[in-house]
């Protein structure tokens, strides 16, 4: 089973990582400028935000091995549309396609694991499914840029193909089909929380954008957040509500947050992971980075009780892609305050160098979240 969830984190991870060295490239050849093509980043990263949050109840309903599936052929699929694409258009249309099947990909998966092994062998079962998987952001970009010059840019994305049928072959032999009778759907909570994850996204693209001698660039950036924090609001007031009926379960019930290891994991995880995904990952920091996300992972599920462990899964899965935007939003963010107009090269390096040390500094910091955790939370969860 970690053999599975380490396939596709490795795949979602690596196309991540490839995509950004090819943009010049198939800007060129697609007869587009290069800001244009952000667009099919955004694209895939809007799928993702919008779809993660209904993924265990997807899993729930239909059973985890068809889910997983299905999503690993359409992201499949995707990825060959994606090669194929003669136009801009069709490339964020087939990225979007991809996304459809990277929103529940990783999701089910993580959700199979948890479900398929006790609390007592879960960290040495997350080290196990992630190690290999931090190979993705080191290799990605060597990999991209060697594809790119001496094939062509639509490699970047047949390159998954392969990956993508081991992963059917692994899953087709290794996965179990966990199936949950009573598996309903809020409509309405993933409208206000789906809607609410897409504004945030256009937020911090918006925010990368901002033109600080245009003051109705950042008014609207603002203005989108403020639609963005309005609807989670929504959200919350909405949960509240069908907890409070007899029966009725939200799309994720505020009782997780009950739970302090829960609480302490995925709000130590957004903080984390800001710094992480901010500063490009070097290969001395991937078995440091492999025990930490496998310990906030395991911290975050452990004490989940089994009618939980979907919408905990999914919520967790929304938090980290949420992170990872917040992230390379932030560094950008920084890059442009420290580097001043018409900047030499070294100003630029110097910016640059500012930025790193900000960034390991948040990054330090964010682990005094952790104290929060008592001594005995992870008793029990190692063998």
């Amino acid at each position: 089973m970690p053999i599975i969830v380490a396939i596709v984190l490795f795949m979602q991870i690596l196309d991540a990582t490839i995509l950004n060295t090819a943009l010049p490239a198939m800007a060129k050849d697609l007869h587009q400028p290069v800001l244009s093509m952000q667009w099919a980043v955004i694209s895939y990263t809007l799928t993702l935000a919008i779809l993660t949050p209904i993924s265990g109840f997807i899993a729930d309903k239909y059973g985890t091995k068809t889910t997983f599936m299905v999503a690993v052929s359409i992201f499949t699929l995707g990825s060959l549309m994606c090669a194929l694409s003669p136009t801009l258009n069709s490339l964020i249309f087939s990225r979007v396609v991809k996304g459809l099947g990277g929103a529940l990909m990783m999701p089910v998966a993580k959700l199979t694991l948890i479900k398929s092994y006790p609390r007592e062998q879960m960290l040495s079962i997350m080290n196990y499914a992630v190690m290999p998987a931090l190979i993705g952001p080191v290799i990605g970009p060597l990999v991209g840029g060697y594809l790119v010059e001496l094939a062509s840019w639509h490699w970047i994305f047949l390159i998954s193909v392969p990956i993508g049928v081991i992963g059917l072959w692994a899953g087709y032999q290794l996965m179990p089909n966990y199936v949950e009778k009573n598996a309903n759907m809020d409509l309405l909570g993933f409208l206000l929380f789906g809607g609410s994850m897409a504004s945030f996204t256009f937020a911090l693209e918006f925010a990368n954008n901002i033109d600080v001698n245009n003051p109705s660039s950042i008014v609207f950036t603002l203005l989108v957040a403020v639609v963005a924090v309005i609807l989670l609001m929504g959200y919350y007031l909405h949960a509240k509500y069908v907890e409070s009926r007899n029966g009725q379960k939200p799309l994720f019930g505020l009782d997780l947050f009950c739970i302090r290891t829960f609480r302490v994991g995925i709000f130590g995880n957004l903080l984390t992971r800001l710094g992480m995904s901010a500063v490009p990952l070097l290969a001395f920091m991937g078995a440091c980075n492999s025990l930490q996300f496998s310990a906030m992972n395991s911290i975050s599920i452990a004490k989940l009780r089994r009618e939980q462990k979907s919408s905990g899964n999914s919520l967790l899965s929304v938090n980290q892609q949420l992170a990872m935007s917040f992230g390379i939003g932030l560094s950008a963010m920084l890059l442009h305050m420290l580097t001043p107009a018409r900047a030499s090269l070294a100003q630029t390096q110097q910016a640059f160098s500012m930025a790193f040390v900000i960034l390991g500094l948040m990054t330090i910091l964010s682990g005094l979240y952790f104290l929060k955790l008592h001594k005995i939370d992870g008793r029990g969860m190692y063998q």
